[in-house]
């Protein structure tokens, strides 16, 4: 299988830490590949080129990184282990997190304005603070494993700090912070820590 991914990128970071955890890297291939250049062969397995995208060895691809997880999750024997519906509501909660964390990201590199949307910032902006403040009321559901919805809530906080380190969100989220700080040292998530292009 290949694994098309961006290093920066935490929506491909989510499927390469979840193929880590279900020990699958001995089956999956990553290929690095930056979507805004359109390479042929994301364009082959994603027509939206987007990451990540996987190609299975058959041909059959899939994208968007629920869908690649929930298949990962099948081809490792563990199907059945997919988040029950409160799981998916975290996993949605952290979904929103790191989408607005990364629209907040894109309108900032925007080159066509002389600045950023100020209505759209401070939406993206609140969305993430009451977010944060709701995830850190949940933040004993990710005790316990390291699943789908647990996978995404690092990822997002990582992104954070990532790419928006101006959001002291362990200021206000200690619970999330100290969780954080055990699920940070993963090999999983050590061998994903994301680097810029």
């Amino acid at each position: 299988m290949k694994l098309f991914y961006a290093p920066p990128s935490p929506y491909a970071r989510r499927c390469r830490i979840l193929a880590r955890e279900l020990g699958l890297m001995g089956r999956v291939e990553e290929v690095f590949a930056i979507p805004y250049e359109n390479p042929e062969d994301l364009l082959a397995v994603n027509p939206l080129a987007k990451i990540p995208a996987l190609k299975e060895d058959d041909g059959t691809c899939w994208y968007d990184s629920a869908v690649i997880n929930r298949r990962l999750l099948e081809v490792s024997g563990q199907g059945d282990s997919w988040p029950d519906l409160k799981g998916m509501q975290i996993e949605a909660l952290v979904t929103g997190i790191t989408d607005a964390g990364f629209w907040i990201v894109s309108e900032n590199r925007r080159t066509d304005t002389d600045k950023p949307s100020a209505i759209w910032m401070d939406r993206w902006h609140d969305a993430i603070e009451r977010s944060l403040v709701q995830l850190e009321l949940l933040a004993a559901e990710l005790e316990g494993g390291f699943d789908i919805p647990a996978i995404g809530a690092a990822v997002a906080l990582a992104y954070l700090d990532f790419r928006l380190p101006d959001i002291d969100w362990r200021a206000s989220c200690p619970a999330l912070a100290a969780w954080y700080e055990n699920v940070s040292g993963r090999p999983s998530m050590q061998d994903t820590i994301p680097e810029n292009l």
